[in-house]
């Protein structure tokens, strides 16, 4: 029924090539300007969102005429290949930086070769050969047309000049020209009408049929791409209906203040790549073609209109960092009967992501209205585990609420957004317990501030009421921690009897004691790190999320035997070194509670695997040291059957990073055990050898730790070739690892090899070009690992 409604709706706009449909459409986008998606904002910033076609439907239909009759231009043109998916990437085939002279000579083209097509595309596609060079060129001349600000004589509308003024008068479109454009230099090109998610579009509506708007397809490379030409060069910022309440805290007044606001918005001039050949993958969750031209998607399984309402609301943004969402993929997501709502993602970014969240309550469409002593921002909390991060939301009362999810490294840019819908009670749900918004979980930005190796990466940790809890960190350099313990009734002063920090060589020990309660708790631990001795201010280094069980029933008593003494002395034993992390420690202790037979279940079965992982982490950490690839394959096989969480993770992630090394090293050898004795006897036979090849051979036996003054003589080099066993060239090389060479060794191999090239070695001797190639694989090697580890102290040391 949906798909014949929007047929319906479509039917006037999609009659033969050049007809009403085309020229309806146009007037859509001429009447109403729109701009690209995913503008950078602040968290604080209200609504700044992505933009497109967008009208309000009409009564009259008077309202969609032009006021001149505009030129026409056809969607199609005959003989056009089908529409397909594309069968690569469209970064297989662009990559901007290949095309930085075609777009500097673009930009600076004279005003006056507008005055016709003729001019205008000779100076556009001069000395250009592929279609994809003159799509690029054309795509740019036009995003450097600031159009609504130019001055337009042209009187006729049959030249560049003469349309752009049509576009000024809201009579002509991006899309039309573009097409125009690459028609005349025999680029095949479709205006595709549909409707987007676009700046007026509130997450979840339904009724969008209103939302009109049209793009291109074009055809280079042999497959059709996807560009969105006023998206990329138009935006609008600060677009906001009014609709949605979000109260916070205003510091000075001292009260609760609804932010909502009506904006019109303001339509600029912007320059976007993001959707110069977009992908059709991102593209669909934008903007849809129209009934009637579904195979314009370019997707192998076209997506229905109900795919398009219901789909997340991801920008821009979202897909160049490469998020994943794992939740469930759609942008109405139902509260459970407690009212919470929980969205994740994957984020695989380096440097680490930043994520913010903010709520907002629709009080008109809703049955509820938002008590005024409700703090939205205090309903929401992110919280992190590696590369997984969630967001969860309690929401407040019954309700329609809207949750724009932020996130970025350094600014931060609007992600998506989701439509929370929830029928719990009117009795209001407790907030979090914070006072500003906070990511929970040990993350990248920890490390940072000094603290590492933490015996708890994820961020919310369970408890029973009344238990205790233990955080340890280590730190990097001498450093001042401050913890703070929050709760949403109680205030800081209340809960210091609840917190003690203590330092131990190396650690940081953090002990909660939480009180008892007959109902769940949640309390916010955040850490504050600074230089040891500073008179700076304490920055946040990492946040817990402590959530208590309630009080536990008593328990029936239970009659048991009384514990003889060695029986109690064994029990202390086993738990003192459990907190020992000792692993002879615990093999005593363990052993002596079997023998005794006692009922200590759980504490054997804590010990054993602390006993487990102190085992593994003793054999990665030889593993890594070792560097020999059938040991690190055992340990990492171990270290993948552990079940549950452990704080090895980042051992386990260096050994396989060693292990890819030692892998990479034996291919680079591959080439070199395949030359046979004969060619290494002809080389060392050289009386007086080329001078590329004596090079070559001093560059590989620096790398093997031979001294440079003796390598200057071929003689010497000679009498190390012609060793053999244990001595021999290629028993060193297969022996060879990177760690051993010295950074200075490093810059003297790569000064050599950068004076030849592999060809011209190859010339002088097939054996010298074979060891050419494994010096310049060494040497990237090296490079490579050499600026990770500058990467990751630089990260470390903020």
């Amino acid at each position: 029924m949906l798909e014949q409604f929007e047929h319906k709706c479509w039917s006037s706009l999609s009659t033969n090539v050049g007809a009403v449909g085309a020229q309806m459409l146009k007037q859509f986008e001429h009447k109403y300007p729109i701009g690209s998606l995913g503008s950078h904002v602040s968290v604080q910033l209200g609504d700044i969102m992505g933009c497109s076609v967008s009208v309000q439907p009409q009564d009259e239909a008077k309202d969609l005429e032009p006021e001149i009759e505009a030129l026409e231009v056809p969607w199609i043109e005959p003989n056009y290949p089908p529409p397909n998916p594309p069968k690569t990437r469209s970064s297989a085939v662009f990559a901007i930086e290949d095309f930085a002279d075609i777009d500097e000579r673009a930009r600076h083209c004279p005003a006056a070769k507008a005055e016709s097509y003729d001019s205008l595309l000779t100076y556009l596609t001069r000395g250009l050969i592929t279609d994809m060079e003159k799509l690029r060129s054309i795509f740019t001349w036009l995003g450097s047309q600031n159009i609504a600000e130019g001055s337009f004589k042209s009187q006729g509308v049959n030249t560049p000049a003469g349309y752009m003024k049509l576009m000024k008068e809201k009579r002509g479109s991006y899309s039309a020209f573009l097409a125009l454009l690459l028609r005349k230099v025999n680029i095949p090109c479709v205006i595709v009408y549909g409707i987007s998610k676009s700046f007026d579009y509130d997450v979840g509506d339904r009724d969008i049929y209103h939302l009109r708007n049209c793009w291109n397809t074009v055809y280079v490379d042999g497959h059709w791409r996807l560009i969105h030409p006023l998206w990329s060069f138009r935006k609008v910022t600060g677009f906001n209906r009014g609709r949605w309440q979000t109260i916070r805290q205003d510091k000075d007044k001292g009260a609760n203040v609804d932010e909502r606001k009506e904006l019109e918005g303001t339509d600029i001039f912007s320059q976007d790549e993001f959707f110069f050949l977009v992908e059709p993958s991102v593209f669909i969750h934008m903007c849809r073609p129209a009934a009637d031209m579904a195979a314009w998607q370019l997707l192998k399984q076209p997506w229905s209109f109900e795919d398009f309402i219901h789909a997340p609301v991801l920008r821009q943004k979202f897909f160049q960092y490469k998020l994943a969402l794992t939740s469930q993929p759609s942008c109405i997501l139902h509260a459970d009967e407690n009212g919470i709502v929980l969205i994740a993602f994957e984020d695989l970014e380096e440097p680490e992501m930043s994520f913010a969240h903010q709520l907002f309550f629709d009080d008109r469409a809703s049955f509820n209205k938002l008590p005024a002593d409700i703090k939205l921002e205090r309903y929401a909390y992110v919280s992190r585990k590696q590369s997984n991060v969630t967001v969860k939301v309690r929401l407040p009362v019954g309700g329609i609420y809207k949750l724009r999810i932020y996130g970025g490294v350094g600014d931060m840019y609007h992600l998506c957004d989701f439509r929370l819908e929830s029928e719990t009670p009117n009795q209001p749900s407790k907030p979090f317990p914070f006072s500003k918004r906070l990511v929970y979980g040990f993350t990248k930005n920890t490390r940072q501030r000094g603290l590492d190796y933490p015996s708890e990466f994820g961020g919310v940790i369970r408890l029973q009421a009344g238990q205790g809890k233990i955080f340890t960190f280590a730190y990097m350099e001498e450093l001042d921690i401050q913890a703070v313990f929050e709760h949403y009734k109680h205030t800081r002063d209340d809960l210091k009897k609840c917190i003690a920090v203590k330092r131990k060589e190396g650690y940081f020990n953090i002990y909660v004691n939480v009180p008892a309660s007959d109902e769940i708790e949640e309390y916010s631990l955040q850490i504050y790190t600074r230089p040891k001795g500073s008179n700076g201010q304490y920055v946040n280094a990492v946040n817990y999320l402590l959530v208590m069980a309630r009080r536990p029933e008593e328990p029936k008593v239970k009659v048991r035997k009384v514990e003889k003494y060695y029986e109690m002395e064994a029990r202390r034993n086993l738990k003192t070194a459990i907190e020992r992390s000792n692993i002879g420690e615990l093999d005593n202790a363990i052993q002596r509670v079997q023998r005794l037979r006692m009922e200590s279940e759980d504490d054997l079965i804590e010990a054993k695997r602390k006993r487990e992982l102190l085992i593994l982490e003793r054999d990665l950490r030889l593993a890594i040291a070792r560097r020999r690839p059938d040991f690190l394959d055992r340990v990492l096989d171990r270290a993948a059957r552990v079940e549950g969480d452990n704080h090895l993770d980042y051992l386990v992630k260096e050994a396989c990073e060693i292990r890819e090394q030692l892998r990479r090293l034996t291919t680079f050898l591959h080439d070199v055990l395949e030359i046979h004795q004969p060619t290494i006897s002809e080389m060392h036979n050289y009386k007086r050898p080329k001078e590329v090849i004596h090079n070559i051979m001093v560059a590989t036996y620096l790398l093997l730790g031979e001294d440079e003054e003796d390598l200057l003589r071929w003689d010497y080099v000679q009498h190390l070739m012609r060793k053999v066993g244990r001595n021999s060239l290629i028993s060193r090389l297969r022996k060879f690892d990177v760690v051993s060479v010295q950074l200075d060794i490093v810059d003297k191999v790569q000064s050599i090899i950068d004076m030849y090239d592999e060809d011209t070695v190859r010339q002088a001797s097939s054996g010298a070009g074979t060891f050419y190639v494994w010096c310049q694989n060494i040497v990237v090697e090296l490079t490579v690992s050499l600026h990770n580890e500058v990467q990751k102290y630089r990260a470390r040391r903020g």
